[in-house]
C-alpha cells in the first residue's frame, strides 16, 4: 500500500524500528481488590533512541466466577501508570466492566497507547487488574465456569511494543 502526501509537503512516513511481542497462552486468576500484575502480560523493549516513541497494544480476554464481578485494568511503564482516565475520586484505568453477568462467557479489553519513555534503557510495560467486588474471582483467558474440558473455550491474550522513530 502506498502512502501519498499532498503535493508540496516534505513529510515522510515514520519507521518502525523494532517490534517485541508477548503472547499469553496460559490462564491467570485473582480475587484481589488491589491491583496485581497479570503474569506473562508484560513486554520489555530497549529503545534505540531516547527521542523515539513506543506504541503499546494490549489485547486481553477475561471471565469471572459469578454474576456481579467488576474488573478494572490499567497499563504501566515499570511502576508508572501511563494510560488511564483522569479521575480524582474514581478508579483510574483504561478498562472497567461493572456487574459482569455471565460466568460462561469471556469478554475482551484492548488498549493502544503511544508512549514517550525518553530512555534507551530496557523498559517494561505491563497490565494490572483488580476485582472491585469482594467474593468474586477474575480470570484471564478462560471463563469462570471452566473445568478444563472441551465444553469451555480457552483463549490467548497479548501485549505488543513497537518502537516508532520520532
Amino acid at each position: 500500500m502506498a502512502i501519498n502526501f499532498p503535493e508540496g509537503t516534505q513529510n515522510y512516513p515514520t519507521k518502525i524500528i523494532q517490534v517485541v511481542s508477548t503472547p499469553k497462552y496460559n490462564t491467570f486468576s485473582t480475587s484481589s481488590n488491589s491491583f496485581v500484575d497479570v503474569s506473562n502480560l508484560s513486554v520489555s523493549i530497549t529503545p534505540k533512541s531516547s527521542s523515539n516513541k513506543v506504541l503499546i497494544m494490549v489485547d486481553m480476554k477475561f471471565g469471572c466466577s459469578t454474576n456481579g464481578a467488576e474488573i478494572f485494568a490499567r497499563l504501566l511503564r515499570g511502576t508508572t501508570l501511563i494510560y488511564a482516565g483522569n479521575a480524582s475520586s474514581r478508579e483510574e484505568c483504561f478498562f472497567g466492566a461493572e456487574d459482569i453477568h455471565d460466568q460462561f462467557r469471556m469478554d475482551q479489553a484492548s488498549a493502544n497507547f503511544l508512549d514517550s519513555p525518553s530512555t534507551t534503557s530496557a523498559t517494561t510495560y505491563k497490565v494490572q487488574i483488580r476485582n472491585n467486588n469482594t467474593g468474586h474471582t477474575l480470570y484471564i483467558n478462560r471463563t469462570g465456569a471452566d473445568t478444563n474440558n472441551g465444553a469451555y473455550p480457552r483463549t490467548a491474550s497479548s501485549i505488543i511494543a513497537m518502537e516508532v522513530e520520532a
